[in-house]
């Protein structure tokens, strides 16, 4: 609420005593308004809004998720007496007031990543294009498709190219680029040049510091809807793979204190799904329609990766991988393989990713033999 209210009041510093005059004809207007309160100052503000003249003004509010605390209506204490508001957000689940409209956004298409790619191009110098490669067609639509349509990451992930990626070599610095985020990110094990790449800053905030923003905006920043958004960054969440939901459903943990972060390993549907909602509501995790399920955008999975650092990593890794295990020698015929392998096979890639070796996870025999059978 008080960023909303210091938005009302910038904006009513901006008009000043003029909206005294109708109240206060051949009074020194000067003084009156400089005594006023900031509240009574907004008050006025939001009074003038629902004036004759001014039915046909716009008021945007952007991006009311910023605006409020967690937990707090989105839309409580927006202005009643404008006709006319616009408001964006992140939030899919916002609820607006009776006769609002809502107008949904749709993803931007790989083709509309590029052309964000050209024009952050255009604007750096002339000859950069040709000797980084960055003039062929190809290449920028790999950069376009190795950010994830995202883009913030394009404008940066260009800004990178030019000004951090050609030190290396002049002539490849976007094929480099893509080499080094390419596939799902998984790929490569020089995880301290993702973490350069996700901390650059330009002009604007870095694609960690957005992450770090989001967060913030949690309930309880350090709570266990992010602790569950540590276990998702970890597990096989492509549902054209597996459905990670199936991971909690029907995991069998029997001795819970092997499971040090079993209040959020442990947890069933019903415990799932309001934490899940927490997250989709910062948008960590999105659908590209209702009717779809919920994914990880790639970029915030690898973030939330490289904030937990190694040893956290290990811990959450080792479980899931011991929960895995169970969870299928629990049933016979091993028939629970595909709800559960596929998150094995996962954690097996980012321990690549990261320079780790799985060895490191310190297991039981039996263990072992599943990951390096799966990892073969």
């Amino acid at each position: 609420m008080e960023a909303l209210k210091e938005a009302y009041l910038d904006f009513a510093m901006q008009v000043g005593q003029e909206y005294l005059l109708q109240d206060y004809q051949g009074r020194d207007l000067y003084a009156i308004w400089r005594n006023n309160t900031s509240d009574e100052k907004v008050e006025r503000f939001k009074k003038w809004l629902g004036d004759e003249e001014n039915e046909s003004a716009l008021l945007i509010l952007d991006h009311i998720d910023g605006m409020k605390k967690s937990g707090q209506n989105p839309i409580a204490g927006v202005s009643e007496q404008a006709k006319n508001i616009l408001l964006t957000t992140r939030n899919p689940n916002i609820h607006l007031r009776d006769g609002c409209k809502t107008i949904k956004l749709n993803n931007m298409e790989i083709d509309d990543i590029v052309t964000v790619l050209e024009e952050v191009r255009s604007l750096e110098d002339e000859d950069t294009e040709d000797f980084l490669g960055l003039n062929n067609s190809d290449v920028l639509l790999y950069v376009a498709k190795s950010v994830y349509g995202h883009p913030l990451a394009a404008c940066i992930a260009m800004k990178y190219i030019i000004q951090v990626q050609s030190l290396d070599d002049y002539t490849s610095g976007g094929q480099d680029f893509v080499s080094m985020l390419s596939g799902s990110m998984l790929s490569g094990s020089d995880y301290k040049a993702r973490m350069s790449f996700l901390q650059y800053k330009t002009q604007m905030p870095s694609i960690m510091d957005t992450l770090i923003v989001s967060k913030k905006r949690l309930s309880h920043p350090q709570g266990p809807a992010w602790s569950l958004m540590e276990v998702l960054s970890l597990l096989e969440t492509d549902e054209s793979i597996v459905d990670f939901k199936k991971f909690f459903a029907f995991s069998n943990i029997k001795n819970t204190e092997e499971f040090p972060d079993f209040d959020i390993l442990g947890l069933r549907k019903g415990g799932v799904m309001p934490l899940l909602r927490q997250i989709e509501e910062v948008s960590f995790m999105e659908r590209t329609r209702r009717s779809k399920p919920l994914r990880i955008q790639p970029l915030w999975a690898e973030c939330t990766r490289q904030l937990m650092g190694k040893n956290r990593m290990l811990s959450l890794m080792k479980q899931i991988v011991t929960i895995c295990y169970y969870s299928t020698i629990a049933v016979s015929e091993g028939s629970m393989g595909c709800n559960y392998y596929p998150h094995v096979k996962h954690c097996i890639r980012i321990c690549g990713s990261f320079d780790i070796s799985v060895s490191s996870l310190e297991m039981q025999k039996e263990i072992n033999m599943l990951v390096h059978s799966l990892a073969t």
